[in-house]
């Protein structure tokens, strides 16, 4: 692997190993300063921050595309359920206070009632529970 004479620009998802492997032949060549691998590894936690935020447009668009959301059924679900959800499409979960993030951003949709904390319906369905 050759090193370059700037620090490389991140491109797509981190890969650890990728990273690492870097790091290990920047570190392995002399004539680099440390200058450049800090900031390479400053430009990782950019990017590394990057990945955990999302928008609360981003985060409502992949709320909407659960199937609950698209086809609401008379069962209330629960913010577990979109939580799993929203960590398979990338969502970091475990951002501090991401659930009440994610809670607010449920009870300003339209249409949706919430039940208690953590519980919504379709707010034309009934429940009786």
């Amino acid at each position: 692997m050759s090193i370059p004479d700037t620090v490389p620009i991140l491109q797509g998802d981190l890969d650890i190993d990728s990273v690492i492997a870097t790091i290990s032949d920047m570190l392995d060549e002399p004539q680099l300063s440390n200058a450049l691998i800090k900031e390479y590894i400053q430009n990782v936690k950019i990017q590394k921050q990057r990945q955990n935020l999302m928008s609360d447009d981003e985060i409502r668009e992949i709320i909407t595309k659960h199937p609950y959301f698209k086809n609401p059924c008379k069962y209330p679900i629960r913010l577990i359920n979109i939580m799993k959800h929203l960590k398979k499409k990338g969502l970091n979960t475990s951002i501090k206070d991401v659930d009440i993030r994610v809670d607010r951003i449920i009870s300003e949709m339209q249409g949706i009632s919430k039940l208690e904390f953590g519980l919504y319906i379709n707010a034309s369905r009934t429940y009786k529970g």
